[in-house]
């Protein structure tokens, strides 16, 4: 399992054992419980939004790697609009440019 996977699956046994303590400590106070059945799940959406953010960079290491080791020197990355994450495409899309360029020059061995 990833580390990815071990994260989400924490977070939302984290989550689902907050809504029963609250289902539990506040049964006799429907506003409050409803305000926790909201935010709850409003947090665990924000915690997968968080993670996938975080897991991006290496996402991203990972693709292009497999692209290498395919010699798939075609292939260029987007920006995703997170500095860090477009910093690491704009050097794997510099990269596979000059490889390619070489694999021109030298006829494609």
């Amino acid at each position: 399992m990833s580390w990815r996977h071990r994260l989400l699956l924490y977070l939302g046994a984290l989550h689902v054992g907050l809504l029963v303590l609250a289902v539990l400590g506040l049964r006799h106070r429907p506003w409050k419980l409803l305000v926790l059945e909201v935010g709850i799940p409003l947090s665990m959406l924000w915690c997968i939004f968080l993670v996938r953010r975080a897991f991006l960079p290496v996402e991203v290491i990972e693709r292009g790697a497999e692209r290498i080791r395919d010699a798939d020197f075609a292939t260029r990355f987007r920006k995703v609009g997170e500095p860090r994450t477009d910093r690491l495409i704009s050097v794997y899309n510099r990269m596979v440019d000059h490889l390619r360029e070489e694999r021109l020059r030298y006829g494609g061995r």
